[in-house]
C-alpha cells in the first residue's frame, strides 16, 4: 500500500469513527476520488496542490463542500497544515500552553535571531495584553488577526516561525488592500496593530501600549505634483493649521491627484469637470459621509485658483452640504427630568458624572474630557478650569450630585494607573488613557431612556448645555449669570439660547387688533 493510500484509509477509518454508516458511505466516494486524483497527478503524499486539484474540479456547491471535508479529514492525519480558499487552516494548528511559552521564550535572547514558532510570541502578546486590561471582546479581535497572521507566514514560508521579513510583507499587504478598498479601515487597523505587537516582542520580548507609528506618506509620483503638495503644505504651516489639520488636507489632496488622474502640473491646471466629478466620485467610494471631503476639497481647488494652479475656478462645482437649522435650540422639556433621572440610575458611575456634568454645569465635552484633578476644588466646593473652546477661565459650583458622582466613579470604578496621571475619566478599556470623545455616552444613554426632545432630535453632550440654558431662562436668571455659567466670552453669544424661553417671547409678539383696519380713516389728521 502506498503512502498516500494509508493516510486515506487512515482518514476514512476516522470519519467512520464518527459518522453514521450511510454518511460514511456516500463520503467513501470522495476519498476514493482523491487518491484517484493523486494517481493521476502523480503525487506521491498528500501536499496542498493535490487539495487545490482536486477542489477545483468539483462541479457544485454540495460536491465542493463534501470534497473539501474529505480534504480536511486527510489534512489532519497527513498533518500537511492546508488552508482553505477563505485563507484559514482546515485544522487549526494547536498553540502551545502559557507554561511551555514562558519556558521558550525565558531561554531567548532579544530581538530574537534563531527559528521561533510564530505561536509562542502570540501566545506571549495575548498573555500581556489580558493583564494589561484589554476586554475579551478585544481579546478575541486580536486572536482572530494573530490567527490571520500566522496563516499569512506558514503560506508565504511554509513555516510558522517567526520571520521579521515576511512580517513586513504582510504590513505592506495590508495597506495596498487598504488603499484599494478592499479591506474595511476597522479590519485594518486592527490587523496592523496585532502585527506591531509581535514585532515588538520579538524585539524586546515586552509590549506597552502606545500610539502607532504613523506610516510614511509616499511623495507623488509627478515630481511636478509633488512640489505643489510641499507648497501647499507650506501654506497651511505657514498660517498656523494644527498638525493634525494639515495631515487631513495632505490626505485630501493626495487622493484627489489620484481619483482625477492628473498626472503633471499641465494636467492639474486644465483640470476638467469631470475631473472633478472623478474626484467626488472616488471620495463617494471610501468614505461614509461626504460633508468634510467635499469641503476640503472646494477649498483645496480654490487654494489652486488662487495660485494660478487651476485655469477655471472648479471650487465653484463642489456645492457644499445642506442642512436646514432650525431656530430653536433642542432641548430636554422638564416633564422629561423625572425619566432622565431615573434613567442615570442604571448608567455606570463613569458616564452618570460625565452626563451630570453636562446637564448640572453646562460643562462642554471637551472641557469634560481633560477635566483634571487639579481643577477640583474640594473644600471649596469650586471647579475652576480654562475653557478649551474659547480659553476663558470659568468657576463653577461643585453641586453635591456632581461631586459625589465624581466621587464614586474615582472610587470604585476608576482603572489603577499611575498616580501622577492628572485626568480623571478613562478608557475603560486598555490604554487607560483619557477619553477624547463622549458623543456615544450620550447617544446610548438617550436612546435607551426614551427621553422625548423638545425642537428638535439631538443626542450629544450639547444637549444638556441648551438644557441647562432653558432651565436658567424659565427661572428668570439674568442674563450675565447665565453668561458667565456656559462660559460665554460674551453676551452675543447667549443669542441662541434666548428663543428657548417661550412664555417671554409671547410677550413680544404684536397683537392682532389693528388688522383690517384702515388707519387713516377716523384720525385726526389733514381736515
Amino acid at each position: 500500500m502506498s503512502n498516500i493510500q494509508d493516510i486515506i484509509s487512515k482518514a476514512l477509518a476516522l470519519w467512520s469513527e464518527k459518522h453514521a454508516e450511510s454518511t460514511v458511505r456516500c463520503q467513501g466516494i470522495y476519498f476514493s476520488a482523491l487518491f484517484k486524483a493523486a494517481e493521476e497527478g502523480g503525487f506521491d503524499s498528500p501536499c496542498q496542490e493535490l487539495y487545490d486539484i482536486f477542489l477545483k474540479g468539483a462541479k457544485t456547491p454540495a460536491v465542493c463542500f463534501n470534497r473539501s471535508q474529505a480534504v480536511k479529514a486527510v489534512d489532519l492525519i497527513a498533518g500537511t497544515h492546508a488552508i482553505n480558499k477563505d485563507g484559514s487552516f482546515y485544522n487549526e494548528p494547536p498553540f502551545p500552553t502559557y507554561e511551555e511559552t514562558c519556558i521558550l521564550l525565558s531561554s531567548l535572547a532579544y530581538p530574537i535571531s534563531g527559528p521561533v514558532d510564530i505561536s509562542f510570541l502570540i501566545v506571549h502578546a495575548a498573555s500581556m495584553i489580558e493583564r494589561q486590561g484589554t476586554s475579551h471582546s478585544g481579546q478575541g479581535q486580536y486572536w482572530h488577526s494573530w490567527r490571520d497572521i500566522r496563516t499569512y507566514c506558514f503560506r508565504h514560508d511554509s513555516s510558522m516561525n517567526y520571520n521579521p521579513e515576511t512580517l513586513k510583507r504582510y504590513l505592506g499587504e495590508l495597506d495596498e488592500k487598504f488603499g484599494s478598498g478592499s479591506l474595511s479601515e476597522t479590519k485594518y487597523y486592527m490587523h496592523r496593530k496585532a502585527a506591531l505587537i509581535l514585532e515588538e516582542i520579538a524585539e524586546t520580548g515586552q509590549f506597552q501600549w502606545k500610539r502607532s507609528p504613523r506610516k510614511p506618506v509616499q511623495p507623488l509620483e509627478g515630481p511636478e505634483l509633488e512640489d505643489i503638495r510641499q507648497q501647499y503644505l507650506s501654506f497651511l504651516r505657514e498660517n498656523n493649521y494644527a498638525e493634525r489639520t494639515i495631515q487631513g488636507r495632505d490626505y485630501i489632496f493626495r487622493n484627489m491627484i489620484r481619483f482625477s488622474g492628473v498626472r503633471s502640473a499641465e494636467e492639474l491646471y486644465h483640470l476638467s469637470a469631470s475631473g472633478v466629478g472623478g474626484i467626488l466620485k472616488g471620495f463617494a467610494g471610501i468614505c461614509k459621509c461626504m460633508d468634510t471631503p467635499t469641503t476640503l476639497v472646494r477649498l483645496t481647488l480654490q487654494y489652486l485658483y488662487e495660485q494660478g494652479m487651476l485655469e477655471v475656478n472648479r471650487a465653484e462645482m463642489v456645492m457644499p452640504p445642506f442642512r436646514h437649522h432650525g431656530n430653536t435650540p433642542c432641548y430636554i422639556p422638564e416633564k422629561e427630568d423625572k425619566k432622565f433621572y431615573e434613567a442615570l440610575e442604571g448608567c455606570t458611575k463613569r458616564n452618570t458624572a460625565i452626563i451630570l456634568l453636562a446637564r448640572e454645569l453646562g460643562l462642554r465635552s471637551c472641557d469634560i474630557c481633560s477635566l483634571k484633578f487639579s481643577q477640583i476644588d474640594w473644600e471649596g466646593e469650586k471647579i475652576r478650569l480654562n475653557q478649551q473652546k474659547t480659553g476663558e477661565p470659568v468657576v463653577l459650583p461643585l453641586l453635591p450630585e456632581v461631586g459625589n458622582a465624581i466621587y464614586e466613579y474615582i472610587r470604585d470604578e476608576r482603572p489603577k494607573v499611575d498616580d501622577g496621571y492628572p485626568f480623571i475619566f478613562l478608557r475603560t478599556q486598555a490604554p487607560f488613557t483619557r477619553i477624547t470623545r463622549i458623543y456615544e455616552v450620550s447617544n446610548r444613554f438617550v436612546k435607551k431612556s426614551g427621553i422625548k426632545r423638545k425642537n428638535g432630535s439631538q443626542r450629544g453632550m450639547h444637549l444638556y448645555r441648551r438644557t441647562l440654558a432653558n432651565r436658567l431662562l424659565l427661572d428668570e436668571v439674568p442674563h450675565q449669570v447665565i453668561t458667565d455659567t456656559l462660559g460665554h466670552a460674551s453676551k452675543e453669544a447667549d443669542r441662541p439660547y434666548i428663543p428657548m424661553e417661550e412664555s417671554m417671547l409671547r410677550e413680544c409678539a404684536l397683537g392682532l387688533d389693528g388688522i383690517g383696519v384702515k388707519s387713516w380713516e377716523g384720525g385726526d389728521g389733514n381736515e
